[in-house]
């Protein structure tokens, strides 16, 4: 915890003790990752991006750009069947409360179930 207080917060750490983790900090090469620090903040956005596996990538790419743009984190999942997108929808939520979901299909699936559940937008459905 002191590392991090050095580097996030210095004037909350002890000028000596400072001064210690930042030689130790240079003589390991540290570089602070500040994505990690932005995704163990308790103020993440997240948009979970569920995509039918057939589908090209530039296809949604641009809602992965759109997502980030809008300061949210995008989770891209992948599915094949209706239960991989029951399975994803889950992980999703055992990940985090879900503020977004964006259901990327051409498929005639079924899945009415799992959208009316959700606040799921399907950018993509064709038929």
């Amino acid at each position: 915890m002191t590392a991090s207080r050095v580097i996030s917060n210095p004037n909350l750490v002890a000028e000596k003790t400072r001064k210690h983790v930042e030689v130790i900090i240079a003589e390991l090469g540290y570089i602070k990752n500040d994505m990690a620090s932005y995704l163990a903040s308790s103020k993440n956005i997240f948009c979970f991006i569920i995509v039918e596996s057939r589908l090209k990538r530039t296809d949604f790419s641009i809602y992965i750009e759109r997502v980030l743009d809008c300061g949210m984190i995008p989770c891209v999942f992948f599915f094949e069947s209706v239960a991989e997108l029951s399975a994803n929808v889950l992980r999703a939520k055992a990940i985090s409360s879900p503020e977004m979901f964006v259901l990327f299909s051409t498929s005639c699936i079924d899945a009415n179930d799992i959208l009316t559940q959700l606040k799921i937008i399907n950018l993509v459905d064709e038929g």
